[in-house]
């Protein structure tokens, strides 16, 4: 989500060439950013954040395989919920929030399906467990909603989730009060969803 991604690399590949880069002052000359930031205000009153914010966030991401944790964990823990069990997932940037809606989607497709075969009394690759595997004409649809990054990149190819009803249609993001008394709280977004067979 950086903008500036290809020139930060192409900036970060010629440093390496020259000198390691090991420490984060390391990095910041290497990128071409300030060492020290004064957050001042934005034109949206907001205070601004570091340049190299997301950057630190991009390496954070992929040296801790965040994204895979949550393509392989969000499932996991929706499949072993009883029917009636609840799971609440807080995110805390829109790379990890994007995955758990999708997730969360393909849960509730796999409910609605589940009630069109029951009304219809066809079995079709249930798993007795109430799960169906995503087809690729689902994934390609949704390939068409996501916009120009496409379905690979910035969604999970999750294709065998349980199916289960949202709870929350948008995230819960914390009230002004919240982020005052929490200013980690700003970036939270919770979402739940529960197991249900039909």
């Amino acid at each position: 989500e950086e903008r500036r991604a290809r020139h930060f690399a192409a900036r970060l590949c010629t440093a390496r060439g020259e000198r390691s880069i090991e420490t984060a002052a390391d990095l910041l000359n290497a990128l071409g950013l300030p060492t020290t930031w004064r957050a001042t205000k934005g034109k949206n009153g907001k205070a601004t954040t570091h340049p190299a914010t997301r950057t630190f966030q991009a390496i954070r991401i992929a040296v801790n395989d965040e994204l895979a944790s949550i393509d392989a964990g969000v499932p996991s823990l929706m499949d072993t919920l009883a029917e009636g069990g609840r799971l609440g997932v807080i995110s805390f940037h829109s790379l990890e929030d994007r995955r758990v809606k999708w997730i969360f989607k393909q849960g509730e497709s796999e409910a609605a399906k589940l009630r069109k075969r029951e009304e219809s009394a066809a079995s079709d690759g249930d798993d007795g467990r109430g799960r169906y595997r995503v087809s690729d004409a689902e994934l390609a649809l949704m390939d068409k909603g996501m916009g120009l990054d496409g379905i690979k990149s910035a969604v999970p190819l999750v294709q065998d989730v349980p199916a289960v009803r949202l709870l929350t249609k948008r995230p819960i993001v914390p009230c002004a009060d919240e982020v005052l008394s929490n200013a980690r709280s700003r970036s939270a977004k919770l979402r739940a969803c529960v197991r249900v067979t039909c």
